[in-house]
C-alpha cells in the first residue's frame, strides 16, 4: 500500500507534467472531485474518473503551465484519508499567475482517489477567471 505522501507526490508530478492520462489511473473509477469554491457554471462536484480527466484537459488547454510547491500531508487517524495544504499556481492568458493556498480532504479506496474535496481563496479564484475571459 503506498502512502499519503508518495501517493500525493505522485499525484502532484502528474498533474503538473500534463501526464493527465496516468494522472487519471490514481483515481478510481466513480472517484469524485468537489469544489468548495463557486463555479461559474455546473456543478461544484466531477463525477467519475473519465469527467473528472476531462473536466482537466479543458483546463490544461486554457493555461501555459500549471505548479504545485509547498506541499504538506497531514495524516488521519482513518487510514484511508488524508488532508493536503499546497499552493497552486497557474500562468493563464493574465501577465500575472493565479496563486492560491488551497487544502483538500483525500479519501482512498483500494490504494486509490476515491474523493477529493478542495478549497481554496474563492476572491482569487474570480479574479483568475476574470483575467482568463470568463
Amino acid at each position: 500500500m503506498t502512502t499519503p505522501e508518495a501517493l500525493w507526490a505522485n499525484y502532484a508530478e502528474l498533474f503538473c507534467s500534463g501526464n493527465l492520462d496516468s494522472w487519471a489511473e490514481l483515481w478510481q473509477a466513480d472517484g469524485q472531485f468537489t469544489v468548495a469554491y463557486p463555479l461559474t457554471s455546473g456543478s461544484p462536484t466531477m463525477n467519475g474518473s473519465k469527467e473528472i480527466l476531462k473536466g482537466v484537459k479543458g483546463l490544461a488547454r486554457i493555461v501555459k503551465n500549471i505548479s504545485i510547491s509547498d506541499s504538506t500531508v497531514f495524516t488521519t487517524n482513518q487510514p484511508d484519508t488524508f488532508f493536503v495544504e499546497y499552493t497552486l499556481s497557474i500562468q493563464g492568458r493574465a501577465r500575472e499567475p493565479y496563486t492560491s493556498p488551497i487544502v483538500a480532504k483525500i479519501t482512498l479506496k483500494d490504494g486509490k482517489i476515491a474523493e477529493i474535496f478542495e478549497y481554496y481563496d474563492s476572491l482569487a479564484y474570480k479574479r483568475f477567471l476574470t483575467t482568463m475571459g470568463f
